[in-house]
């Protein structure tokens, strides 16, 4: 994939496509949505390591997110009468 017309290798740049591929990641792409609404997607390189990176990032903060959410769910009526945790 070729870089976008305006991206540049600018000092931030490899900052900027990590935090765009966390965002993506964790909005499950709406970010990248709004980006290309406003005209601000060429900004982004989606085919750089960072942008990789900042999913991969994103992906794996969304799994302890959701982890997390279902332990503390799990144990909240643990040992509680007509409550059981099964699997």
């Amino acid at each position: 994939m070729i870089p976008p017309k305006n991206c540049i290798n600018a000092p931030g740049q490899s900052v900027t496509d990590f935090v765009a591929g966390s965002g993506d990641a964790l909005s499950f792409g709406l970010t990248n949505w709004i980006r290309g609404q406003m005209g601000t997607n060429d900004f982004v390189n989606h085919s750089s390591g960072s942008y990789t990176a900042g999913e991969v990032g994103g992906v794996a903060l969304t799994t302890a997110i959701g982890g997390a959410a279902g332990a503390e769910a799990a144990t909240a009526n643990a040992g509680e009468a007509g409550f059981e945790f099964s699997h």
